[in-house]
C-alpha cells in the first residue's frame, strides 16, 4: 500500500459518511418526528448510526496517517509496510526519526485518545497545523458529544451496535471528523498518484 491511499481512503470514508447522514435524516429522523419506529427500523437506525460512528473515526485515522507520511517525506510510490520500518516507524507502536530526533508514535488498536500522539504535528511545529483540532494544538473537539465519542473510539466500542448512540452525538462526531479532514486538506499538501 502506498501512503497516498490513506488520503483516498479518508475521502471515500467522508463520502460514505455524508451519504449515511442523509439516509439517517431522511428515512429515520424525519419519520420519528411524527411516529414511532418499528423494531426493525430501530435496529436499522442503530446499525447505521454505528456504521457512521465507525467510519467517521477512520476519516481522522486515515487523514492523520497520510499527513504523517507526507510530513516525514515519503515518496509517493513508497510502500508503507516496507518504508516505514526503514524510517524507524512501526505503525502500531514505535518511533519516528526526523532530523536526527526520535519521536514516539503510539496508536495501539487504533484508539485515538489519551496516550495517542495525535498532537505530534504541533510539538514539531508543522506549518499550518495549529488550525486543525486534534492534530494540531487542542486535543479537544468543539462539541462535548463528539469529544466523548472520540475518546471512546476503540475496537470494543466501534465494532458494536450501541443504544448509547443517537443522532445528535454521532452527527456531531461526524461533523468534527469532516472538519478535521477539510482543515487537513487545506494545511497539508495532498498529492495523489
Amino acid at each position: 500500500m502506498i501512503y497516498t491511499e490513506y488520503a483516498k481512503a479518508a475521502e471515500r470514508h467522508l463520502e460514505t459518511c455524508t451519504h449515511l447522514v442523509h439516509v439517517l435524516e431522511e428515512q429515520y429522523q424525519k419519520k420519528e418526528v411524527g411516529s414511532t419506529l418499528s423494531n426493525r427500523e430501530l435496529k436499522e437506525k442503530l446499525e447505521l448510526l454505528s456504521n457512521l460512528y465507525y467510519l467517521s473515526g477512520y476519516i481522522i485515522e486515515c487523514v492523520y496517517s497520510y499527513a504523517l507520511c507526507q510530513y516525514i517525506g515519503m515518496n509517493l510510490t513508497d510502500d508503507v509496510k516496507t518504508q516505514l520500518p526503514q524510517r524507524g516507524v512501526c505503525w502500531s507502536y514505535n518511533s519516528l526519526t526526523r532530523n536526527n530526533n526520535t519521536h514516539a508514535i503510539y496508536r495501539q488498536m487504533h484508539k485515538m485518545s489519551g496516550s495517542n500522539d495525535l498532537s505530534y504535528f504541533t510539538t514539531h511545529n508543522v506549518s499550518g497545523i495549529s488550525a486543525i483540532p486534534i492534530l494540531g494544538g487542542s486535543q479537544n473537539m468543539s462539541s462535548p458529544n463528539a469529544q466523548i465519542l472520540f475518546d471512546n473510539w476503540s475496537a470494543e466500542v466501534r465494532y458494536s451496535i450501541s443504544n448509547q448512540l443517537d443522532y445528535a452525538n454521532v452527527f456531531d462526531f461526524f461533523r468534527e471528523c469532516e472538519k478535521i479532514y477539510r482543515l487537513t486538506r487545506q494545511n497539508i499538501t495532498f498529492d495523489y498518484v
